[in-house]
């Protein structure tokens, strides 16, 4: 998408990317994406406490390993989103640099907005921390 003739899918990529995590953090969104992981966490809960009262030389726990999954999953979507909106951001400021081209007054005016865009993006995503989730509430 990048090296399209057409700026805008692209940059629309990066604002739908940093706009999943606002979304994740919206103040009516979070409490039911953690209230889902605790329902979950319970069910695991339920099995590994009918499976250990059936086979106690055979005990299981994947309460731990559903609580050490899901606070990594939530980590790593936060990692490689940030490293790909940065990458894109890096990506679509060398595709679109104004001053690849002065003479082409069209292809300037968009590079100069394609600028503008990504740098937005840039202090959106990163410098006002919007690519982020935070975990430490997870069990």
């Amino acid at each position: 998408m990048v090296n399209s003739n057409d700026p805008c899918p692209a940059l629309q990529s990066l604002r739908n990317a940093i706009a999943v995590f606002n979304y994740l953090n919206h103040p009516y969104v979070r409490p039911k994406l953690l209230a889902i992981n605790r329902d979950i966490r319970d069910e695991f809960q339920n099995m590994q406490d009918a499976w250990n009262f059936g086979h106690p030389l055979q005990q299981i726990n994947p309460v731990d390993c559903w609580d050490a999954w899901f606070k990594e999953h939530l980590e790593d979507m936060v990692s490689n989103t940030r490293a790909w909106v940065k990458q894109g951001i890096i990506d679509m400021k060398t595709r679109w640099n104004p001053l690849a081209d002065p003479g082409d007054v069209t292809y300037t005016a968009t590079a100069t907005q394609v600028w503008a865009h990504t740098t937005l993006l840039s202090v959106q995503g990163f410098l006002q921390n919007q690519i982020s989730f935070d975990t430490s509430a997870l069990p």
